[in-house]
């Protein structure tokens, strides 16, 4: 059990998983002989250095920053205090364009589509699907211009980089490291563990949460054991075996004990039956509503307190985060995986330049400042200092402990997004948590502790197989959310089987293995 004052060690059944989530434009290499200033001076005060008056002064620009949330109604005021901040070093505005969840992938997809011209968005394996845009093209080449204007970042991510390479060549940033070490979890509400007096220490399986999730559906009316919506994730929730390559085909993987590195079909593997049967289970047995295949987001459904538990990702300090956002108490309890890497975690948070921008050297530098300078991540994650929050303890050399001014809430705050974690290293954020700088430092041992994947960083490059993949993810997303909710009468699946078959799975694997075995003889 996981409490922001409180840890009981668990001793857990620990099994191997994977987490949650190429003709390109050439821009990096024109695009580092045409900067403004020259680059020593550039990446010295993109990293918070004394400019050097006799260089170049950088003409003005403005950059276009798409990224997940709410549009606050102070976005302009932060705006332009980060034109301020930047005035000698960058010289630039950021334009920081705010989508709701629920529009920020078609959105995207759209201006990818059209054309449009823009500077920096937020992309992943999950959204914006990061390798697939990377591979048509949609993403600047910031091999050179990494080398020359973000030195910092590069040393900071070196050892994720290769997972954001597509071809040789680098398409984004993997900045969210917070999130690299995650294991799968159960979040459960603390007033019914209480209530039931539940021993989270005897949770060694799933299937050791039935008797609670029984006694929720005797006593509680109006409440559902468990949160799930048929719109998140992929089959398999619980123990994530495998290293999937294309989350886009979540029916190929290599096991992360797999040192051979054999691409296996993970329907046919014992682990995913047992998980499918499982939810299944515990949809006949009416722990997952019926209609949960309608549900898009759990996050909204949680709110409600009409659920008792989430499966979701665990690492140190996330459990205090999902009680800020559901505002009640809650226990966290790692369930059937270690801490592990591997290109899909690292690709699930990513920042990519865009290949219609007109300035990707400034973007760059940018990210290094972002990723370096706390004063402007928090800047662009939290806004104004005294006006958006304030200070109560900063005697951590980076993080400060803030909280809302005197009379704002959080939902009277001008800007309160909730999602600072996209512009930068998140281990550089404020917090309103007191204990944050010791939850970063466990954050950091449990990815310096990882099991890795014996793939990680490959990267799947799908071209040759473009058209077999489209099918084949057309063909999942039909199934998709009755997979999640086990809402599927397990006797079609042969079925839905034998549609992935003749839509060219087959093709999909061995294409998927000759590159694997190419990386590996590198």
């Amino acid at each position: 059990m996981y409490k922001a004052k409180k840890v009981i060690s668990l001793a857990l059944g620990l099994a191997l998983s994977v987490s949650l989530f190429a003709g390109c434009g050439d821009s990096g290499s024109s695009a580092s002989n045409s900067a403004s200033g020259s680059a020593a001076s550039a990446t010295e005060t993109a990293s918070g250095s004394a400019a050097d008056t006799s260089k170049p002064v950088l003409e003005p620009v403005t950059l276009s920053w798409y990224v997940v949330g709410t549009p606050e109604k102070d976005t302009a005021l932060v705006e332009d205090a980060v034109a301020d901040y930047l005035k000698d070093s960058l010289n630039c505005r950021v334009k920081i364009n705010y989508l709701d969840w629920g529009a920020y992938e078609q959105k995207m997809n759209v201006m990818i589509a059209t054309g449009d011209e823009f500077d920096l968005c937020f992309t992943a394996n999950w959204q914006v699907n990061f390798i697939q845009n990377a591979g048509k093209g949609a993403w600047a080449d910031i091999t050179g211009l990494l080398d020359q204007y973000a030195p910092k970042v590069k040393e900071k991510y070196a050892k994720y980089l290769d997972a954001c390479k597509v071809n040789g060549k680098l398409y984004g940033i993997p900045y969210n490291m917070s999130g690299f070490g995650a294991q799968g979890a159960v979040y459960l509400r603390q007033d019914l563990v209480d209530k039931y007096k539940l021993d989270v220490n005897s949770l060694k399986k799933y299937e050791d949460l039935e008797p609670f999730f029984d006694q929720i559906l005797a006593n509680e009316k109006g409440i559902t054991p468990l949160c799930m919506a048929g719109g998140n994730g992929t089959v398999g929730l619980f123990n994530y075996w495998f290293d999937q390559p294309d989350v886009s085909v979540p029916s190929l993987g290599v096991k992360f004990d797999d040192q051979s590195c054999t691409v296996v079909n993970t329907d046919d593997q014992p682990e995913s039956i047992h998980d499918r049967e499982l939810l299944r289970k515990w949809n006949q047995e009416g722990y997952i509503r019926k209609d949960a295949v309608s549900i898009k987001d759990d996050d909204p459904e949680m709110m409600t307190k009409k659920y008792a538990a989430e499966i979701g990702g665990y690492v140190p300090g996330w459990l205090e985060d999902y009680e800020k956002k559901f505002k009640f108490d809650m226990v966290a309890v790692p369930l059937g995986s270690k801490p592990l890497l591997n290109t899909t975690n690292i690709t699930q948070s990513c920042v990519a330049v865009s290949s219609t921008s007109k300035n990707p050297e400034r973007a760059v530098m940018l990210l290094e400042q972002s990723n370096t300078d706390p004063k402007l991540l928090n800047l662009l994650g939290f806004g104004i200092e005294g006006k958006h929050y304030v200070v109560v303890d900063d005697k951590d050399p980076i993080i400060k402990i803030i909280k809302n001014p005197d009379g704002v809430t959080d939902e009277t705050n001008g800007y309160r997004t909730n999602m600072e974690w996209m512009f930068g290293d998140p281990w550089m954020l404020y917090s309103n948590l007191p204990e944050r700088p010791a939850l970063v430092e466990a954050q950091k041992k449990a990815t310096d502790n990882c099991v890795v994947s014996p793939i990680n960083g490959f990267t799947f490059d799908n071209s040759p197989v473009k058209t077999q993949i489209a099918q084949l993810t057309a063909i999942f997303n039909e199934y998709k959310s009755i997979w999640n909710t086990g809402n599927m009468d397990l006797a079609k699946f042969p079925a839905y089987q034998e549609r992935l078959k003749k839509a060219g799975l087959e093709d999909v694997q061995k294409e998927m293995q000759k590159q694997i075995n190419e990386w590996k003889a590198k």
